[in-house]
């Protein structure tokens, strides 16, 4: 999931090869939250920042 600086989610998906293009979104700094399950059942999460800079 991405969200904006309010906590509101702007991209969700659920497929394992996903990409997030933001176009169409403002320069502004994002949070990313990734969860997933590896193949041995162990579950991970994910999360940092990436600035959209145009």
């Amino acid at each position: 999931m991405v969200y904006n600086r309010w906590g509101q989610a702007v991209f969700k998906s659920k497929q394992n090869n996903f990409n997030w293009q933001a176009s169409g979104y403002a320069s502004d700094t994002y949070m990313y939250l990734i969860r997933y399950r590896q193949a041995n059942g162990q579950t991970g999460v994910q999360k940092g920042t990436v600035t959209v800079l145009r």
